[in-house]
C-alpha cells in the first residue's frame, strides 16, 4: 500500500484503534528512516493487539529503532524477545546478528562473533554470512573470513547489492594482509556496482595510502566527500595525507573538522595536532567505522544520492562533472607508479578552499 493510500485509510480509521493501520504506518516510517515515528506506531500495534500475527517482525523493527536512537539496552531486550518467538526463522537469524552487533559496540568481540555464528546456524543467508565473516575478521581470523566469503561469492546466487557488500568485506581482509593489489581489485568491483558509496571510496583511499600512492588516495577521499557529509575518519585521513605531503596548515584544518569529543577519531586527531612539527612518525589512514548490521546488505538498499550534494559549497575535485562521478571507475594505476606532486598539491588546495 502506498503512502497516499495509508493517509486515506487513516482518514477513515484512526491508527490508534486499528493495529493493522498502525503496523503499516510503522513500516512506512521505518523505510523512510523516521525511526521515532516508526517506533511510535509499531509500539501502538502491540498495545492494541499483543498477539499481532507479525509480532516477531514488529519486535525486530522496534529493536532496530531503539538501536538507531542509541538505546542499546532496550534494543537488546527486544532482539532477545524477537529471537524467542521462532528460533528457526529468518527474523531470528537477523535478531541474533543484531545482538552480536550490540556486543561488538561494547567491545565484546568474542560474544559478538558467537551471536553472528548463531545467526548463520539459524539460517544461512548473505546477511548472516556477512556478519560472521566480519566477526572472524575482527578476531583476526582473516584467512577463515576469506574462505567463508569466497565460498559465498562462488556458490551463492547473490544480488548486485549482496555481491558488492561481500566483496567489500573481502577487500578489507586482503588489505589487512597487505595484499593491496587484491584489495583494490575487489574495491573496483564494488565501486563499479555502487559508485556513490562513501564507505567504499574511503576504504579505497586508505588502501592507496597504505600502498604509498598518495595521489589516488586523495582522489578517492575527494569522491567520498560527496557522500559522507564530512564524517570524522574522512577528515582524519585527509589530515594524514596533508602531513605526508608536508602541508601542515591544511593538516591542521582537516583535524580541526572533528568536533565530537565522544568520537574515538577525535582522540586520534587530537594526538596528531599535539605531535605536528615533532619527529613522531605519521600513522596510517583508517578505514570507515561500520556497524555490519547497518550496512546496505542488511538494510536492503544503498543510500540514494544525498540532496545536499547539489548545493555543496565544495568544488568537485579534478573538475569532474557531477554526472561523470556516478559513472567513475577507479583507474588501473600501477601501485609502483609515483604520483605527480604538483597534481596532488593542486587537489589539496582545491579542498582547502
Amino acid at each position: 500500500m502506498s503512502w497516499d493510500a495509508y493517509k486515506h485509510a487513516c482518514a477513515e480509521t484512526s491508527p490508534s484503534r486499528d493495529p493493522s493501520l498502525s503496523f503499516g504506518l510503522g513500516v512506512l516510517y521505518f523505510k523512510m528512516g523516521i525511526y521515532s515515528k516508526a517506533q511510535e506506531n509499531l509500539s501502538q500495534t502491540l498495545k492494541l493487539n499483543p498477539y499481532f500475527p507479525e509480532k516477531q517482525f514488529v519486535l525486530y523493527k522496534l529493536g532496530v529503532c531503539h538501536k538507531a536512537n542509541g538505546n542499546l539496552k532496550k534494543a537488546q531486550q527486544l532482539f532477545k524477545s524477537c529471537f524467542k518467538i521462532d528460533t528457526k526463522s529468518e527474523c531470528a537469524s537477523f535478531a541474533a546478528c543484531q545482538l552480536g552487533s550490540i556486543f561488538e559496540n561494547r567491545g565484546k568481540i568474542n560474544k559478538a562473533t558467537t551471536k553472528y555464528k548463531l545467526g548463520v546456524t539459524v539460517q544461512v543467508s548473505p546477511e548472516t554470512i556477512a556478519c560472521l565473516s566480519w566477526g572472524l575478521f575482527k578476531k583476526n581470523y582473516v584467512q577463515e573470513s576469506i574462505l567463508l566469503l569466497d565460498t559465498a561469492i562462488r556458490e551463492t546466487d547473490l544480488t548486485a547489492l549482496q555481491l558488492a557488500e561481500l566483496t567489500y568485506l573481502l577487500s578489507r581482509c586482503y588489505a589487512s594482509l597487505k595484499n593491496y593489489t587484491a584489495s583494490l581489485e575487489a574495491l573496483r568491483k564494488c565501486l563499479k556496482e555502487v559508485p556513490n558509496s562513501y564507505v567504499y571510496w574511503v576504504s579505497a583511499g586508505v588502501v592507496y595510502s597504505d600502498s604509498n600512492d598518495l595521489n589516488n588516495a586523495f582522489q578517492c577521499f575527494s569522491k567520498a566527500i560527496l557522500y559522507g557529509e564530512g564524517r570524522s575518519e574522512l577528515w582524519y585521513n585527509l589530515g594524514i595525507l596533508y602531513e605526508r605531503s608536508t602541508q601542515r596548515d591544511e593538516a591542521i584544518i582537516s583535524y580541526q573538522h572533528i568536533f565530537n569529543k565522544n568520537d574515538p577519531v577525535f582522540l586520534l586527531a587530537a594526538e596528531r595536532l599535539r605531535n605536528l612539527g615533532t619527529n613522531s612518525s605519521i600513522p596510517d589512514c583508517i578505514h570507515p567505522q561500520i556497524d555490519i548490521t547497518s550496512m546496505p546488505i542488511f538494510t536492503g538498499s544503498f543510500p540514494s544520492l544525498p540532496s545536499f550534494v547539489q548545493s555543496s559549497p565544495l568544488k568537485l575535485l579534478g573538475k569532474t562533472p557531477f554526472e561523470e562521478i556516478l559513472k567513475y571507475q577507479m583507474p588501473l594505476v600501477p601501485l609502483t607508479e609515483s604520483p605527480q606532486l604538483e597534481e596532488f598539491q593542486e587537489g589539496a588546495e582545491l579542498l582547502a578552499h
